[in-house]
């Protein structure tokens, strides 16, 4: 009987041990996470601090949307000037009719 309760006894120490461990590991775990969601996203702006590159992302990623938008107009803007030009050029008697 007693052989069976020292060996309880070291199975219970064994696992009480490893579950110390892996509380261990898993604060630290969840203090690289931390820290990591930290690093990608900024919850204060703070004006001193360098942006961080998933603001520098999205930044870029704004710029090139408006930029895209503005390609898109000006070609529109071409292609009617290009109209205007063959129209001219072909059919100079309908230029007294087209507003400049």
């Amino acid at each position: 009987m007693n052989n069976l309760l020292e060996q309880t006894r070291q199975v219970v120490q064994t696992h009480l041990e490893a579950a110390r461990d892996l509380s261990i590991l898993r604060h630290s775990l969840n203090d690289e996470l931390s820290e990591l969601s930290n690093d990608l996203i900024s919850l204060n702006y703070n004006e001193d601090r360098q942006p961080l590159l998933l603001e520098d992302l999205e930044t870029f990623h704004r710029n090139l949307k408006e930029l895209t938008s503005v390609k898109q107009y000006v070609q529109v803007i071409e292609h009617a000037l290009k109209l205007r030009c063959v129209v001219v050029f072909f059919f100079p008697t309908c230029l007294s009719r087209i507003p400049m």
